[in-house]
């Protein structure tokens, strides 16, 4: 299988809503997404897109810790790269282990450029 040429990205959130808005700017900035509501859907939706090139995770899931669920996904696929969002107070544990932070809420434009940050490095 080869790898495709438009970046995808793993969208991890329990709102619909905010996944609604990142998937749209995501999009319209080029990049393939999929999407997860909770830490299991993320997992699923990783092991059938291994190409996925970075997701944005929620630190409040509903299904798994966030150190939890960086962990598991890293270990399918190493080069992930992970940008954290959240509206509350992160551990530092958590932001030592991710490339990036975002707090909610965000604007779209905020999103794009954490993103593009993140796939130069």
């Amino acid at each position: 299988m080869s790898v495709p040429t438009t970046p995808t990205l793993l969208v991890v959130d329990d709102e619909e809503q905010i996944r609604m808005i990142a998937q749209i700017a995501l999009r319209q900035a080029g990049f393939d997404v999929q999407e997860a509501a909770t830490a299991e859907g993320a997992v699923v939706a990783l092991r059938a897109h291994r190409h996925t090139a970075l997701y944005f995770l929620d630190v409040s899931l509903p299904d798994r810790s966030s150190l939890e669920i960086v962990d598991e996904l890293l270990l399918i696929s190493p080069a992930l790269k992970t940008l954290i969002v959240s509206g509350h107070a992160t551990d530092s544990s958590l932001r030592e282990r991710v490339h990036g932070y975002l707090e909610k809420p965000f604007l779209p434009s905020e999103l794009i450029a954490r993103i593009q940050a993140l796939r130069a490095t």
